[in-house]
Parts: C-alpha cells; sequence; structure tokens
C-alpha cells in the first residue's frame, strides 16, 4: 500500500487550517505523517518540514519521561483497537525549552478509495508548573483529561475551524463538568463571556484576513489562561470561558494587557462580562447556557466605550436579564393586545413656525408588568432580531391613523418612523413597508424613514439598496442621530439621504464651542440639497440660535413632549400649532436649502399685495440697525405702507425679477445713504412670491 495523497486543492486548504492537527496513516506497521496543517506548526514553533521529520522519526522526543509510556500506550491501542484516542501529556518547547501540556484527541477516517487515516488535534492547555498538584502522574492526568469528550464525535462538529477552541454545543458540555468539578473541589464557578469592540469597522478597514488573524490571537490568549477545552468561540467575535472565580479580575486584566500587544499591537480592545455562581442566588441559576446568557448580559451592559472594560453580573442586571427574558417572549402577545401605544411628537419649520411632520415612537404600556421605555426594550429586540416586528407594526398604526384622517377630510401632517439595523437582516421592510402604504392608497410622502447611520455601517451595501428602494417608492429617508459616532461625513457622501437629524447630545452639551460645530454642519448640509433637523431642543436660546443658523426643522421638549395622539391634538391645539399643507411644504422646502450663514441676507414673501418678513440675518439686522430700523415688523411697516417710497420702488423690484425669472441688481443713494442689493425670485406658489435679499458693497 502506498501513502495516501491528498488531492493538491484539498491538501492546500488542509494544510492552510490554523487548527492544530496531523493526519496520519498505519502504513507498513509504522505510523506516517500524510499532512501537517499550518496550526501545528505554529503549535510547534517549527516549519511542516521539521514537524514532519520528528512525527515520522521520534515523535515522543519532547515528551515529559513520566508521560511518555503512557501515551505511547494509549497511541498503540488507537492504532490496534481504533474508536477514540485522548491523551493529556507534558512537551517541552521549542520556544522556550519549558514544558506545556498539551491535550490531543483523534479518530480514525476513510477516504473515498477506503484509506484509513488517522486524524489526531492538538490542543495547548496551557503552561506547566511542578507544583504538588502535578507530582504524580495520575494527578496530572486527572486535572488535565476531559473524560466526558471520549463519546463525542468531534471533529468539525465541536471545535471552531478558525480557532481551534470548542464551540458552542461543546463548550456547553466540557463547562458544565468543570463546574461541578471546581464546586467538589470548594471553588467557585465563575462563567466569562467577551466581545472584541469593534471588529466589523476593523475588517472593513483592514480586511477579514486581518481581522481573522486578530481572532485567532485572542483565542490563543484564552488558550493561555484557561486552556483550550474551558474556553469557546460561539460564533464572529463572541468568546467564552469557565474558570475558579478567585482571582479572576487580575486574569482578566492580564488578558486584555495581552491583546493590546497582540498582532503586533494591531489589535482591539475587549468587553468581558462575567457571571459567578452564588447557591443564595434567587434566580438558582444552575445550567451553563443561562450562565452565558447571563454573562454576555453583562458584558453587553455598556457599549458606550471602546476602553477594555469588565463587568460583573449583579442584581441591577439581573433585571436587565429578566427584562430581556419577558420582552422577547411576550412581543408577539403585547402587539396582539395593542400594549404598544404609538406616541407623536411634533416637528416644527423655524420658517413659518407650523408643524411640519411627527416622529412616531413606540412605547410599551404592559399591565402585567409595567412600563417600559424603548431604551429597554428597543435594543433587546435588536440583539434577538425580533425589531421588524415592532416596526412593521408601528407602520401599521400609523396607516391606521392617516385613514381615518383622510376619512374625516382632515390635513395629513408626513410622520417619520425608525427602522433598526436588524429589519434589513430578518426581512426586506424596504419592499414590504412601501407595498403596505400603497395598498392602503396613501400619498407615499406621507412617510418617511429613519435610518440610523449605525444601520448604515453595519451593512453598507444593503442600506444604499433599502434607501434607493424607498425612493423608488416615493418616499422620504432621514439619516437619524447623525453626529453621534461613526464617519458622518462619509456617510453623506456615500448615501443620498433627504434630510439628516442632528443628535440631540449636541443641544445637551449647548455651548459656544457646540456652535462653532454646528454652524458649518447645517451649511454643508444645505450645499448638498440634505434638509437639517435638529433633535432635542428645549430652550429659547437654542432655538434663537438654530434659527439664525437656518436650521430649517427642530424636535423637543420646547414645542412638546411625545405623547398619545389625542394628548398630541389637544397639546397642538392649545398651544396653536397647525400643520403645514402639501403645498406649504414643497414651498418652504425649496427656500430651506439656502446657505444663510455669514452672509446679509433676507427672505421676504410677497403676496402679490402685503410683504411679510419671514428671515433677516444678523448681518443683515445689523445693517438695517444702522439705519434706524429695529426688526421684522419695522420692514414690514414700511414695506406695506401705501405711501412709503420704499414700497413703491420693492414692488417695482419684485415684478421686474419676477419677469426676469434671474437675479436683478439695484444700487442707489436714498436718504443719504448709499446701497447696493442683488434680489431674485426663490421660490413661489399659488399666492406669491418668496424674495431673496441680498445686500453687499
Amino acid at each position: 500500500m502506498d501513502l495516501y495523497a491528498f488531492p493538491e486543492a484539498e491538501k492546500n486548504q488542509l494544510e492552510r487550517s490554523t487548527v492544530p492537527f496531523v493526519i496520519y496513516q498505519y502504513l507498513d506497521h509504522q505510523v506516517v505523517v500524510v499532512l501537517i496543517s499550518d496550526g501545528f506548526c505554529t503549535l510547534c514553533s517549527c516549519t511542516r518540514e521539521a514537524a514532519e521529520k520528528l512525527m515520522n522519526e521520534d515523535m515522543y522526543r519532547d515528551t515529559h519521561p513520566d508521560d511518555k509510556d503512557r501515551v505511547m500506550s494509549e497511541a498503540d491501542k488507537f492504532v490496534r483497537e481504533g474508536g477514540i484516542y485522548d491523551a493529556v501529556y507534558r512537551t517541552k518547547s521549542a520556544r522556550d525549552g519549558k514544558y506545556h501540556v498539551i491535550h490531543s484527541r483523534g479518530q480514525n477516517m476513510y477516504t473515498k478509495d477506503g484509506t484509513c487515516l488517522s486524524v489526531v488535534y492538538y490542543m495547548y492547555e496551557g503552561s506547566y508548573h511542578e507544583t504538588a498538584d502535578y507530582v504524580r502522574t495520575n494527578d496530572f492526568v486527572k486535572k488535565h483529561s476531559a473524560p466526558h469528550l471520549r463519546d463525542m464525535f468531534f471533529l468539525n462538529n465541536y471545535y471552531d475551524e478558525l480557532t481551534g477552541l470548542p464551540n458552542m454545543s461543546n463548550f456547553l458540555n466540557s463547562a458544565r463538568v468543570e463546574k461541578e468539578a471546581l464546586i467538589i473541589s470548594n471553588k467557585t464557578p465563575a462563567v466569562i463571556s467577551f466581545n472584541l469592540n469593534g471588529l466589523r469597522m476593523f475588517n472593513i478597514k483592514f480586511g477579514l484576513e486581518e481581522g481573522n488573524r486578530v481572532l485567532i490571537a485572542f483565542a490563543d490568549i484564552l488558550r493561555m489562561h484557561f486552556g483550550n477545552e474551558h474556553s469557546a468561540r460561539f460564533g464572529e467575535d463572541h468568546f467564552y470561558a469557565v474558570a475558579d472565580a478567585e482571582r479572576l479580575e487580575e486574569e482578566i486584566e492580564d488578558i486584555f494587557d495581552d491583546m493590546r500587544k497582540a498582532n503586533n499591537g494591531r489589535s482591539l480592545t475587549v468587553r468581558a462580562g462575567v457571571y459567578v455562581y452564588n447557591p443564595n442566588d434567587e434566580e438558582k441559576v444552575n445550567d451553563i447556557s443561562s450562565a452565558c446568557d447571563r454573562a454576555r448580559t453583562a458584558c453587553d451592559s455598556d457599549r458606550t466605550t471602546y476602553d477594555s472594560l469588565c463587568t460583573w453580573y449583579d442584581h441591577d442586571l439581573g433585571k436587565a436579564y429578566s427584562d430581556r427574558d419577558y420582552i422577547v417572549n411576550n412581543i408577539d402577545r403585547v402587539i396582539d393586545e395593542g400594549l404598544i401605544k404609538i406616541y407623536y411628537q411634533p416637528q416644527i419649520r423655524l420658517l413659518d413656525g407650523k408643524v411640519y411632520g411627527f416622529e412616531a415612537l413606540a412605547r410599551w404600556a404592559d399591565p402585567a408588568y409595567g412600563l417600559l421605555s424603548p431604551m429597554v426594550f428597543v435594543p433587546i429586540l435588536e440583539e434577538t432580531n425580533l425589531t421588524h416586528k415592532l416596526d412593521i407594526y408601528v407602520v401599521q398604526q400609523i396607516i391606521k391613523t392617516m385613514k381615518r384622517y383622510e376619512a374625516d377630510g382632515r390635513d395629513i401632517i408626513p410622520v417619520s418612523f425608525n427602522l433598526s439595523r436588524t429589519d434589513f437582516q430578518t426581512g426586506d421592510l424596504s419592499t414590504l413597508i412601501p407595498n403596505m402604504i400603497l395598498d392602503s392608497g396613501l400619498d407615499p410622502e406621507y412617510f418617511r424613514v429613519e435610518i440610523t447611520e449605525s444601520t448604515v455601517m453595519a451593512d453598507p451595501e444593503g442600506t444604499r439598496n433599502a434607501v434607493r428602494r424607498f425612493h423608488d417608492a416615493g418616499m422620504e429617508v432621514l439619516m437619524d442621530d447623525f453626529g453621534s459616532g461613526y464617519s458622518s461625513l462619509n456617510t453623506l457622501l456615500d448615501f443620498e439621504f433627504d434630510e439628516i437629524k442632528i443628535d440631540m447630545g449636541f443641544m445637551r452639551k449647548f455651548s459656544e464651542r457646540t456652535k462653532k460645530i454646528l454652524r458649518p454642519v447645517i451649511s454643508m448640509a444645505k450645499s448638498l440639497g440634505i434638509h437639517t433637523l435638529m433633535e432635542g431642543v428645549e430652550t429659547e436660546e437654542q432655538l434663537e440660535f438654530l434659527r439664525k443658523s437656518g436650521c430649517e426643522m427642530v424636535q423637543g421638549y420646547y414645542y412638546g413632549r411625545p405623547s398619545e395622539l389625542k394628548d398630541m391634538e389637544e397639546h397642538l391645539r392649545k398651544n396653536e400649532l397647525v400643520g403645514e399643507n402639501f403645498d406649504e411644504r414643497a414651498f418652504f422646502n425649496e427656500i430651506g436649502l439656502i446657505d444663510v450663514i455669514g452672509r446679509m441676507i433676507a427672505f421676504i414673501y410677497y403676496d402679490k399685495k402685503y410683504f411679510k418678513t419671514y428671515f433677516m440675518s444678523d448681518e443683515f439686522v445689523k445693517m438695517l440697525t444702522r439705519d434706524g430700523i429695529k426688526n421684522h415688523e419695522a420692514v414690514d411697516e414700511i414695506l406695506n405702507d401705501p405711501e412709503s417710497t420704499e414700497r413703491e420702488i420693492f414692488v417695482r423690484l419684485v415684478k421686474k425679477a419676477i419677469k426676469s425669472g434671474k437675479e436683478e441688481e439695484i444700487s442707489g443713494l436714498t436718504n443719504g445713504k448709499y446701497y447696493n442689493f442683488t434680489y431674485k425670485i426663490v421660490a413661489k406658489d399659488k399666492n406669491g412670491y418668496m424674495i431673496e435679499l441680498n445686500k453687499f458693497f
């Protein structure tokens, strides 16, 4: 019989694997190497040629003398009887000359032509220390062997292909055994959940191959600290480990430090969450799966920092876990029973002071569980890919309200609604929602989609396609929370948003520094043909700054808190807030894209009989003040005085601009003062014209 040869493509793929394994063949009464993986070469710190020479000529050369006979006996039994090969032993590393613990496991496989090959995986279990616990070989074997795995078929089914760590199903079994062993030894078991911060963006920036190197490096770090069989990768950047809780905090800090140096410094920070078993715990968590969930809850409890951080599961997080369990298990019921209430918050256009639109917001009002904040239930629905159920329900309720308004002959005001990043992963809502609106018979322009920047970055290409489909359906798309993170400017470059909603964080930290940031943001958006809405407006000072800066719309407590429709309607009546009609929206949208920052500019409306000043920049006001004119009202009084020379001149100029359809210029001397203006018609409706007036020298 000849030595088996894998097809070239299959051989190359197997050899490139980062999982440490060797494939042997029993040939002419000898165990001969057929193939060695890159992972095994890395484990042994040698070339493939050197590894092959060692395994063929002196396989047990570096094995600890106390372990050699036992391991050879296990190997001989495996060759003769087949089954599962399972051996834990100490071997001297070529890297540092010290002994380390290796757990090797293997079983036979058969090729298509019937050749029997033995696949043996080698798992690094950590460095070996000569302490009293390890003096006798039997104690060493008891400490490190994993007899509960002997009957498992584990090759590709129980280990992560990229990192070589146990996968979820494997870990849940091995961690259960380790937990029980720790308890018997009067130690306190703990489960740790790990996540790498920003892996998705890292992959976008440096590529998937570099991202895989980071994942492998982190797996090696966990392997070094906890051993291979007590660590796991559940998928993506989700890792777990089980360990003794004593001194665990220092261990995790060491892991953070090791990760900073990993992959030649091109690495990521790490979030960790720890759940410690407590026999007096009211929740009485016994199974590993629930412990992993709680550790994950702790791990994900703070996503606001990109520093390495460890969070320990406690009572408060227990409440959060309870909320999570309740929300996931009851979302269908509360939707069916109408316990998700739709609240509306008005959005006001600053030029005319009218209601430009509403944002629809979901509130969970469950008599059995109490009122739940969106800050609680929305992230949980996102995590469990259930947001599509909520968001479809919200759109359905908006449609019902608009149809009722339509039936009553009332004006319909556009409503915006939020879509989550997970909506685009669980279904095609960019097709479903337009179809729902089409079936309703309502104008799609009444519906405005809000998408956060984090949604864009989670799936740029998918979001781009979704935005295009919404636009094709006649709907506007807004970028929500603009400026809250990521790379907002690049997003504006790559995506055709109709409007940006500037993050309310700018209003919370309102200052001169904030103003210096917001002015160019508003100016830039206008230059791109993008409308601007500021969230979180609460004070007159904020409102006045935004008005002078040319921000088009505002939303916030200044004009009303979110409330149910009946209460919102009463609030609007009480505060004499009326909605824009369709023509007004189109008219003021056109004007809203004109940049006013740093310009001596005014907008004056002429209804063919009277003038009304809608806007004057600070620079324009200062110029008028020097001429003794104090405010809008004074300007309107002059322009509407049938006896004033200024009105006569202005009417003639407006008619000239209407006729020419282009920018006109006028200069001269009046009351001993020289003036020079440009003026043009920038928008018109069925009643009149908006004039843009500029003073220049």
